[in-house]
């Protein structure tokens, strides 16, 4: 196992206690670059936006994806009294918060509209929406026309408040697995307040190379995307599964989708999710500052995998 130096830690402290004089301007040149590569929180859980932010900021992330739901670091009950302080720490460590990931589905519940009202105050500009699933009454195509009001409703309520709500394409047999299912939904919705979130590992997971197609088809309310990567194996039990594996380990190739992405004019965040095991034993056994020396080695790796991807595509920073 990788010690915890006491150098990782007092290098922390030492962002943070600068922060008050330098971090405003490191804060404001994040939320400036085109493609800026953010962290979803969820792979840093075990500890608090205070204490994340200076380490991601040292590692050279420009930014959090930060996590705002049921288990995330904002509670969606309490996103109004403590969304703002996770915000103004993450920028205090000179990172951008310009997404979050969140539980919403739909206008309706009680909850949304004080946390996208939240989000927005702070500065947020775009949350990803929660998952749905497949009516089997309904079929594919009914519950696709039966999505199309929960989306206009809710593009009216992020318009309300200044805040875009993205799509994630994801592998599996819920509706946005197909990309077509997204284009078929939101085609009608102002892009501006309904968007996608691009997530190349599993548009090429469900679509194979017909990938470069199913992009073309949304590429233009591409708003933000993320990085991660697979490839195919064998379980347990024999079956083929699309396994998790570091970027530039997998079927991905990131080079050819980044030349896509810049043809198509798109910028916007990038989130990277680090989905493959990240450590040596089982992380309830593993101490805070146990679960910190192993991630930040990879913390480095995946983001200068991604960075010498992006360099290669031609891709500004």
């Amino acid at each position: 196992m990788i010690p915890l130096t006491r150098r990782d830690f007092l290098k922390a402290s030492a962002v943070a206690g600068v922060a008050a004089t330098v971090s405003p301007l490191r804060a404001q040149a994040a939320a400036a670059k085109k493609n800026p590569i953010t962290l979803f929180s969820k792979h840093a859980h075990w500890l608090t936006p205070e204490e994340f932010a200076p380490l991601l900021r040292e590692v050279g992330f420009d930014g959090v994806e930060l996590s705002v739901r049921n288990g995330g670091h904002v509670l969606p009950g309490e996103a109004a009294a403590k969304l703002p302080g996770a915000v103004k720490a993450i920028r205090a460590a000179g990172l951008s918060v310009p997404t979050m990931v969140s539980g919403i589905s739909t206008a309706d519940d009680p909850l949304t509209e004080p946390v996208l009202r939240a989000a927005a105050e702070n500065g947020i500009q775009q949350y990803r929406l929660a998952y749905y699933n497949y009516d089997p009454a309904l079929g594919v195509l009914g519950t696709l026309e039966k999505l199309k009001p929960v989306l206009e409703k809710l593009a009216k309520l992020n318009e309300k408040l200044g805040i875009r709500g993205v799509w994630q394409n994801h592998d599996g047999i819920r509706p946005g697995s197909s990309i077509w299912d997204i284009w078929y939904v939101i085609k009608d919705i102002d892009p501006r307040w309904i968007g996608v979130q691009y997530d190349p590992r599993h548009a090429v997971v469900e679509g194979g190379r017909s990938w470069v197609n199913d992009f073309d088809v949304v590429k233009n309310r591409v708003t933000c995307t993320v990085a991660k990567d697979f490839h195919w194996a064998k379980n347990e039990r024999g079956a083929w599964v699309a396994k998790h594996v570091p970027l530039g380990e997998g079927m991905v190739d990131f080079v050819q989708f980044f030349k896509l992405y810049n043809a198509a004019g798109l910028a916007g965040p990038i989130s990277m999710h680090i989905e493959f095991p990240m450590f040596s034993r089982d992380e309830k056994a593993m101490t805070k500052a146990e679960l910190t020396a192993e991630a930040m080695p990879i913390y480095r790796r995946e983001l200068a995998t991604l960075r010498k991807a992006m360099a290669a595509a031609g891709t500004p920073a």
